[in-house]
């Protein structure tokens, strides 16, 4: 009876325990069916006791690895050819993000992005060009004024250049009038004028607003230069109308040869953008307009595909010169991002990168520059299809490397793999795991990883093999020396905790100090080699530590 009890307590936790467990049942029913037999069923070997003590117990999952690096950086070119020109770092240096690490040169690369700018720059304007163009097509009154020419219709088709319409600024003229050249010098702009207009004997004061800087002839030997005088039009006086103008500059007043002609200080003629048709009209011939009001809209096809085309071809060309401008940064090879600068392997001088200019050539110096590889280590160990559940994002492990044995690291669970690898019918996930930056850690060293799942301290440990379980309670049997002869055993109930590979956690049943009894075991059937640490007959004591969850 006490082999069996003793089995009980050693159920399957995992596939392969399954048939452990089930030939340990057979060894143990044909042991008693011999032991009966031989009449020794009922013989008695010492009690193995075991006295209860407090200690750690926690619950985790180990495996094996190699370290690498938590990030990395090829800083080789893999689509252009260079020559080192300078090095900034050298191997295992400590290396900032933005940091540049070697300064490279290409003619080549150089003459190609030169090439690409200019040709973008090109197709900048002639997208610019042709949206204006488009834009054009609805006709706007370019200022505050009048349409002095415009004679259109709807379902007109204008040419290219074609006037479209004529707006002046009637609301301030300029009287043009020519004044002798001796006075050279003296008249300014700003000076005061007054104007005098001989049809309707108005006067008006002016100011100069423009000298003609070349000298003009009146043709019988005579120069002059034009002098321009601004003046507030009431309304009345029309281009081509004559006014004389006296200027006063100082203490002296200058007179025009001769009168001086009206022209309107703003006009601007607007023409077709290109071949298109009138669609609307907004105003007509002498409507008076604001600046930026709609006069009439035209349309042209060929205008709005032209201006597609040209965005394609802008399109293209800013692309083209993207790619290019990448590459002329890489020329500046710069560290992404703060670590070590490992891998190097070049001097000044050399080439380095890929040679894509020539299709036949198999230059490939690539390599040579290194890498830049993260400070945060990692590495991945492989879990049970039994335990990965047991695994979260984020949970402690404890790393140690062959390299340093002495030393432990501090690290987490970062990545859970959700495809497991099937093996033998058995699957199992990776987990990677931080490493924290060491100068002891170095990429490719072999590592042990082991992830704390659960962990109980100063508590009540009891031996597996002491509990037996029955209708779902897990039982202990109790020895009481002091009790009266023929009881000092009881079979005691109890509430377990977290339980390794050796021991229970008592939450409740049993007290530190209590002695129980190693069901199922006695001096006889267990090796000296087998019992756990200090216990012998009668005695008991320990602490636990093991890799399986709670039961």
């Amino acid at each position: 009876m006490k082999l069996v009890e003793w089995i009980k307590t050693k159920r399957p936790k995992g596939k392969k325990s399954i048939y452990v467990y089930t030939a340990l049942v057979i060894v143990a029913v044909f042991s008693m069916v011999a032991l009966n037999a031989n009449g020794q069923g009922d013989s008695e070997d010492t009690d193995i006791m075991y006295t209860l003590t407090r200690g750690d117990i926690e619950i985790a999952i180990s495996g094996n690895g190699t370290i690498f690096s938590a990030e990395s950086q090829e800083l080789d070119p893999d689509d252009f050819e260079a020559e080192v020109k300078k090095i900034n770092f050298s191997e295992g240096d400590t290396v900032k993000k933005g940091d540049i690490i070697y300064e490279l040169e290409s003619d080549d690369l150089t003459a190609e992005w030169t090439k690409a700018k200019i040709a973008y720059d090109n197709a900048s304007l002639e997208y610019r060009t042709s949206s204006g163009d488009v834009e054009d097509l609805t006709v706007r009154a370019p200022m505050t004024g009048t349409i002095e020419e415009m004679d259109l219709e709807i379902g007109q088709t204008l040419s290219q250049g074609e006037t479209v319409v004529k707006v002046w600024d009637k609301s301030e003229i300029y009287v043009k009038t020519p004044i002798n050249l001796l006075n050279e010098g003296k008249i300014k702009v700003g000076q005061a004028a007054s104007v005098t207009f001989p049809s309707s004997f108005f006067t008006t004061s002016g100011v100069v607003a423009k000298v003609d800087g070349t000298p003009s002839s009146d043709g019988s030997g005579g120069l002059f230069q034009y002098v321009y005088v601004a003046v507030d039009n009431p309304g009345g006086f029309m281009e081509g109308d004559t006014a004389r103008v006296e200027i006063y500059a100082g203490y002296e007043t200058i007179r025009g040869i001769t009168e001086g002609t009206v022209e309107y200080k703003d006009a601007e003629i607007l023409e077709s953008p290109g071949k298109a048709t009138v669609v609307k009209l907004y105003k007509q011939e002498k409507d008076a307009v604001n600046a930026g009001e709609i006069i009439a809209v035209l349309e042209s096809d060929s205008l709005v595909v032209s201006q597609m085309s040209k965005n394609v071809d802008l399109q293209e060309a800013k692309i083209e010169l993207d790619e290019l401008s990448e590459k002329m940064e890489g020329l500046s090879v710069k560290a992404g991002s703060d670590g070590i600068l490992a891998g190097s392997d070049v001097s000044v001088g050399d080439t380095v990168g890929v040679n894509t200019s020539d299709s036949n050539s198999s230059s490939n110096n690539t390599g040579v520059l290194g890498q830049i590889i993260s400070f945060d280590k990692r590495m991945t160990i492989a879990v049970d299809e039994l335990d990965i559940n047991e695994v979260e994002i984020g949970q402690h492990a404890e790393i140690t490397v062959d390299a340093a044995p002495d030393e432990k690291f501090s690290g987490q669970v970062v990545k859970i793999s959700e495809i497991g690898d099937v093996q033998s019918g058995v699957a199992t996930y990776d987990v990677t795991i931080s490493v924290p930056y060491s100068k002891l850690v170095k990429e490719g060293m072999s590592a042990d990883a082991e992830i704390l799942l659960d962990s109980a301290e100063n508590v009540i440990l009891l031996p597996i093999e002491a509990a037996t379980e029955m209708r779902g309670k897990i039982m202990v049997t109790v020895y009481d020396e002091d009790a009266r002869a023929g009881e000092e055993k009881s079979l005691v109930p109890v509430e377990t905790g977290l339980m390794d590979e050796r021991y229970y956690e008592i939450v409740e049943g049993l007290e530190e100090g209590d002695q129980v009894v190693m069901t199922g075991l006695s001096a006889s059937d267990v090796s000296t080699d087998d019992r756990p640490a200090g216990m012998m007959p009668g005695m008991g004591g320990g602490s636990g530590t093991g890799t399986r969850q709670r039961p």
